[in-house]
């Protein structure tokens, strides 16, 4: 009985998830298309201070790479 239990609960969140994306496919160009000056001017604004951290990001993703994997590297020489 659990067993089914469980098949039924699994079906059920599965049901939901479909209505729940059924419906985020029909309000989402909705939601889009009213949001699209706010979104657009804050991308005016921030963008290149995205771009800014972006970078920084990529820096310091790389400087990390190098300190972890150098030394394991070297081990091998």
């Amino acid at each position: 009985m659990k067993f089914i239990k469980k098949i039924l609960l699994c079906l059920l969140f599965v049901i939901v998830g479909f209505v729940l994306s059924y419906l985020n496919w029909l309000i989402e160009p909705t939601i889009t298309a009213a949001l699209e000056p706010i979104l657009t001017t804050i991308d005016r604004f921030f963008a290149p201070v995205a771009n800014t951290i972006e970078t920084l990001l990529s820096f310091a993703f790389f400087g990390i790479f190098v300190y972890l994997f150098v030394p394991f590297f070297a081990m091998f020489r």
